[in-house]
């Protein structure tokens, strides 16, 4: 691996870690065993290294969308075994999601999801026996995601631990696609 693959991988990982906010070029350099020479010699500034890792996120996605493809035939527990697998870009993703303010962050966290959702939301129609249309459907989606990340333990990324959360999120969402509010959206002129 080269020393520009050395420092995004490990960037990567801490933007994931610790927030882009608590990128420290100097930790990571410390953590690769490079100098702070080589950091200047592969990225303009600190701003360049992040946008080369939202570029990398999308590289990322691609190889989670193919392994989805491939590997998930039922949502639950299939997803949550791949996301297992994935738990560095889980960590970056949920990252983007915590600093959506800000509108780079915001962008990508969105267009992520909406490159995943069309390999995940016609499995959640097919494991829910949901019978609304896919906008419908995929909003739900999208709510349970938004949840997800806003309460997974990023220290117990574990399968178990994944669909724990995501259970207890769809008991809700369940909830509420039995209300005469949920009838009432979807059907708003009658």
């Amino acid at each position: 691996m080269d020393s520009k693959q050395k420092w995004l991988k490990m960037a990567y990982r801490h933007f994931g870690l610790y927030g882009p906010e608590n990128l420290s070029i100097q930790k990571i350099g410390k953590e690769i065993g490079l100098p702070r020479t080589t950091f200047y010699y592969h990225f303009a500034d600190k701003e360049d290294l992040i946008e080369q890792l939202l570029i990398m996120h999308y590289r990322t996605i691609d190889l989670y969308v193919a392994a989805f493809k491939e590997h998930c035939k039922v949502l639950i527990p299939d997803i949550h075994y791949l996301l297992e697998q994935f738990q560095t870009g889980i960590k970056f993703h949920r990252q983007l999601f915590v600093n959506r303010h800000i509108p780079n962050y915001n962008m990508v966290y969105m267009k992520v999801n909406d490159i995943t959702n069309k390999v995940e939301v016609p499995l959640f129609i097919r494991y829910y026996k949901f019978n609304v249309q896919y906008k419908v459907a995929e909003d739900l989606w999208t709510t349970l995601k938004d949840t997800w990340y806003a309460n997974i333990d990023v220290n117990d990324l574990s399968a178990a631990s994944m669909r724990k959360v995501t259970e207890d999120i769809m008991k809700s969402i369940l909830a509420f696609v039995h209300t005469k509010l949920f009838v009432e959206i979807q059907e708003p002129n009658k």
